[in-house]
């Protein structure tokens, strides 16, 4: 059983992290590859400096996440300056 053992929140902690990366790199890849152009249309065509977002995006991906969703969602094709 989990909860005898002494180890267990070491467990759910390692779980926890391990699906906030695995989901990180999920959204990471796929907003370096096609969603940073609809975030900053600056970013088109600057693939040395796509590579260098996918460690903060992989952390940050929450916030990541919802940019690229707005973005979407309110049509735009670009802009730097979008909340």
């Amino acid at each position: 059983m989990l909860l005898s053992d002494p180890m267990w929140p070491f467990f759910v902690l390692q779980d926890a992290i391990g699906t906030y990366l695995g989901i990180g790199v999920l959204i990471a890849v796929g907003f370096v590859t096609i969603g940073v152009a609809k975030v900053d249309h600056a970013a088109k065509g600057a693939y040395a400096f796509r590579a260098l977002l996918i460690p903060g995006a992989v952390m940050l991906w929450p916030y990541i996440g919802l940019r690229w969703w707005r973005a979407v969602r309110q049509g735009r094709a670009g802009g730097s300056h979008a909340n």
